[in-house]
């Protein structure tokens, strides 16, 4: 969370971070671990993953959160199945 913090205001602050390449299946692999403990009883998530050899050159943390909250807000917006 403070890593989240530290980010946003990095961000509303101007400050850019240099982006390296990542690999997207690693990210939405997080992504999905870290969603788990947010779904309700009857919910789940699955991503499916992309070629094993894509990757974009990004803030992996930065992409990571954004999807992240993405898939909170689906859970939150979702029935119980």
């Amino acid at each position: 969370l403070e890593q989240l913090v530290d980010g946003m205001l990095g961000f509303a602050r101007g400050a850019a971070t240099a982006p390296r390449a990542t690999r997207v299946a690693d990210v939405l692999a997080a992504v999905e671990v870290a969603a788990r403990p947010a779904c309700r009883p009857g919910q789940s998530v699955r991503i499916e993953r992309p070629p094993t050899g894509l990757s974009v050159a990004v803030g992996r943390e930065a992409l990571a959160g954004a999807l992240l909250n993405l898939v909170q807000n689906a859970l939150q917006a979702a029935g119980p199945a």
